[in-house]
């Protein structure tokens, strides 16, 4: 099991293995044109997005019952047919109190 030391620095070490690295993306989360709302936006076949730096809040998410969900920037490549901006995805999440992973399914490495 790892401390909540640890996966900060696994989550950090997670996100900068990728960073400025070309991932397939199969979902996003962004905005849609001029909208204020953010959505989940599914891409088939999966587009390529390039992983952008991300605050220390976005990287270190502490969610309910001891789960760390990352969120990463990410800047879609090539078309962009549903006018998608700002836009992210989830990294690998860690729980420091049960030990548990779990990969995000958003994406895969290029």
């Amino acid at each position: 099991m790892m401390t909540k030391d640890e996966v900060r620095e696994q989550v950090k070490t997670d996100h900068a293995a990728r960073l400025g690295r070309f991932i397939k993306v199969w979902s996003v989360d962004g905005y849609v044109g001029s909208s204020i709302d953010s959505a989940t936006i599914y891409f088939d076949p999966p587009v390529l997005a390039m992983v952008e730096k991300a605050g220390e809040d976005d990287l270190f998410r502490e969610m309910d019952g001891g789960w760390v969900d990352p969120v990463w920037n990410v800047e879609l490549l090539g078309d962009n047919p549903k006018d998608v901006r700002s836009c992210w995805v989830y990294g690998t999440s860690y729980n420091y109190e049960t030990g548990k992973v779990e990969p995000s399914s958003d994406w895969e490495d290029a």
